[in-house]
């Protein structure tokens, strides 16, 4: 070793970066994209009909009250340009004729060797057939999570058409006891892992607290630790149209095919299986949400325990990842009482599908 530092061996400077965040607009940099007026327009990451999408000069940053995106300058660049951090900064950098200037990375911050990769774990999975007799219609008219979303259709929060879409998309089954089935199927779609039974109230879409979730592998005496190695939902991804979406990830199966039905066409929504479900430390259960957009919508009371959540997908490789306080900017004092917990679906059913797509929008919070 001679000691010279390659380009590789560099990075851009934190004076190049704090440059470019000094002299980068808001406004002028949004404007290059979108049509502002009085400082709002549609957002450009997702389809609306009125403008949820503002921009604030003194703050330096952007925020969208539909679909929750935020950030500033060079975060917005990212996105429209789908540019890693340095090439939005380098980018900024040239418009604005801001020298870039790069800097020798310490040893001790360099890569170190990978180890080698951990032979992998073949869990026994369930066929597809399986989880396919679950969906049938007969099933659905006795499941009371479906009667509830239907319920729900029939006080025009959506249409009868988008819960059968959800729960088509989602797999959601019925068990033979009539409860329901949240499937975790592999991201192929080829086989289930497992799947969440729960017992719901069809009259207020609420879990029965009394009668504890199971698993299917469990009911079928299968040998299978997997409930924390994926995300409910992570099938959707690969989907057609939905690669550049961005991904809402919430406590519940329940929350995120409802969370679906107000804004599938704009996000794609995943579900962790509860509070401290699927293990956020595992890089390999991060490495399907690299290079995309998140946002995580907690439960109300769950906020200060998702924080960390947030930092552990940033470690794995996630960058882009923003915590929402939609739950806290609408909560009333009542929700903080003792047997109160609402949660992001609970918000959402508060309105009709169009209601969210117009001025109510503006009380949601990135």
């Amino acid at each position: 070793m001679n000691g010279t530092n390659t380009q590789s061996d560099k990075l851009l400077s934190e004076r190049t970066i704090q440059d470019v965040k000094d002299c980068a607009s808001i406004v002028d940099v949004v404007s290059r994209y979108v049509d502002l007026k009085a400082n709002k327009a549609r957002c450009p990451f997702h389809p609306e009909r009125t403008a949820s999408f503002s921009v604030h000069p003194s703050k330096g940053i952007y925020k969208c009250f539909g679909c929750g995106v935020s950030g500033d300058a060079i975060s917005f660049v990212r996105a429209m340009e789908k540019l890693s951090f340095a090439d939005a900064v380098t980018t900024l950098a040239d418009w604005y004729g801001i020298p870039t200037e790069r800097e020798a990375v310490p040893l001790c911050f360099r890569p170190k060797p990978q180890p080698k990769p951990k032979p992998m774990i073949e869990y026994k999975t369930i066929p597809l057939e399986t989880v396919a007799k679950t969906q049938s219609v007969a099933g659905l008219e006795k499941n009371p999570f479906a009667l509830f979303l239907f319920d729900c259709a029939d006080r025009d929060r959506f249409t009868h058409a988008d819960v059968m879409q959800a729960l088509e998309l989602y797999h959601v089954g019925t068990s033979k006891d009539y409860k329901t089935i949240f499937w975790l199927l592999d991201e192929t779609r080829s086989h289930a892992y497992t799947g969440q039974v729960i017992p719901y109230n069809r009259e207020t879409g609420k879990r029965v607290k009394a009668d504890k979730p199971t698993w299917v592998h469990t009911r079928l005496g299968i040998d299978n630790d997997s409930t924390r190695k994926s995300l409910f939902g992570l099938q959707l991804l690969a989907l057609p149209g939905n690669e550049d979406k961005p991904i809402g990830i919430l406590e519940s199966p329940k929350s995120a095919v409802i969370a679906s039905l107000y804004y599938g066409d704009a996000m794609v929504f995943l579900a962790t299986y509860g509070k401290y479900g699927c293990n956020l430390t595992d890089p390999d259960n991060c490495k399907p949400l690299i290079g995309r957009t998140c946002v995580m919508y907690p439960d109300l009371k769950a906020f200060d325990e998702w924080v960390p959540r947030a930092a552990h997908l940033r470690a794995n490789g996630v960058q882009d990842v923003t915590v929402s306080t939609v739950m806290i900017d609408n909560a009333s004092p009542a929700d903080y009482d003792e047997g109160s917990d609402p949660d992001f679906a609970d918000y959402l059913l508060q309105f009709r599908k169009s209601d969210l797509r117009g001025e109510q929008t503006q009380r949601q919070a990135a």
